[in-house]
């Protein structure tokens, strides 16, 4: 074999022995990216775990035997005094952390009046609707200082069934969402709590959106609840239908307290007030809520309490007739008032 014939072979069998290495050549990788590699095919990919330890959820349901009365000018129903039943639900869904916290709530009531049905007249109904509440609030706060939130409040207050202003009136009085108020807040509370003071909290909400809707149109037609009635002619026929909504701007507060008034706190007190103010479209026109409970503790789960709403609103009329005329009118309803003596049992879970 010539020289020329060597030097090929040569040549060959380097690059062989070079291709050789380059093929079993590795990377280097740090510890961990290893350990990576090497579980990769034997783990699952998993979703991602989220942390709920920040919630916390209390449910509560309640049944009582009320003995129940309301003012002659309240809102809803008739004014008879009556013993009934009552169902309470409470849901609370509230989020904290350091410097945030998110509250939800549905607050459900209704109260039921039987009637022996032979002694009331033939187109009486026998099965009333005397305490019917619907409650859906969410509020996020953000820690300014120790004890002081920034907050954003929104409140729908509205009704389930419908009620009457009888047992034998035909056509309800208000139904659901007819009205329903929606609170939409901007502001700031102070909150503080003690072992007998659980409860102590003031919000103030400068900017307030309070819209009320009453998206039943017949009583729309009717200017239920303020908003702008149908327009009608001479014959009383209708032009233009009523609003099914009203818009305000104003200010709204709210303060809360809860006492217990014996260390074994068995025995509290506690009381929810609210006022809103409009100040653009009727200055000094509003809303005022206040609820008083003073309740018992017979055993855990059942307690002795009596229960006082006040209310005040300035879109709430009531019809009186004159007597030496027989012709009815309009008027503002003034202040309100639901009273109920109650023993109940409750249910958290």
């Amino acid at each position: 074999m010539n020289k020329r014939g060597l030097y090929l072979l040569g040549w060959i069998a380097a690059l062989l022995c070079l291709s050789g290495q380059a093929g079993f050549s590795q990377v280097v990788v740090d510890s961990k990216t290893a350990d990576f590699l090497r579980n990769f095919d034997q783990q699952k990919i998993k979703p991602a775990h989220i942390d709920t330890s920040y919630w916390s959820v209390s449910r509560e349901l309640r049944f009582e035997t009320a003995l129940h009365s309301v003012s002659k000018n309240w809102y809803q129903s008739d004014n008879r005094s009556s013993l009934r039943l009552n169902m309470y639900s409470l849901i609370n869904a509230n989020y904290i952390r350091e410097y945030t916290r998110w509250n939800n709530t549905l607050d459900l009531r209704l109260g039921f009046l039987w009637e022996d049905a032979g002694k009331l007249a033939d187109d009486a109904r026998n099965l009333s609707v005397n305490q019917n509440y619907l409650r859906l609030e969410t509020v996020y706060g953000v820690k300014l200082v120790r004890r002081f939130d920034f907050e954003a409040n929104a409140k729908l207050v509205t009704q389930i069934m419908p009620s009457y202003a009888s047992n034998t009136a035909k056509e309800s009085n208000k139904t659901f969402m007819a009205p329903g108020v929606l609170d939409i807040g901007l502001g700031a509370s102070y909150n503080y709590s003690t072992k007998r003071l659980p409860t102590l909290y003031i919000s103030f909400y400068p900017v307030n959106n309070n819209t009320t809707f009453v998206l039943n149109q017949r009583l729309a037609d009717a200017g239920t609840s303020g908003v702008d009635p149908a327009v009608k002619d001479d014959q009383g026929n209708i032009i233009q239908h009523g609003k099914q909504y009203k818009m305000v701007w104003g200010v709204r507060t709210q303060f809360k307290i809860k006492y217990f008034i014996l260390e074994n706190q068995k025995f509290w007190a506690s009381n929810d007030f609210s006022i809103f103010v409009d100040y653009a479209e009727n200055p000094g026109a509003g809303q005022i809520d206040n609820k008083f409970i003073l309740s018992y503790e017979i055993t855990k789960n059942i307690s002795l309490s009596y229960n006082m709403t006040l209310r005040y609103y300035d879109s709430d009329r009531v019809t009186r007739t004159d007597p030496t005329t027989g012709q009815s009118a309009q008027y503002y309803a003034g202040l309100e008032m639901m009273n109920d003596m109650t023993i109940g049992l409750k249910f958290n879970f």
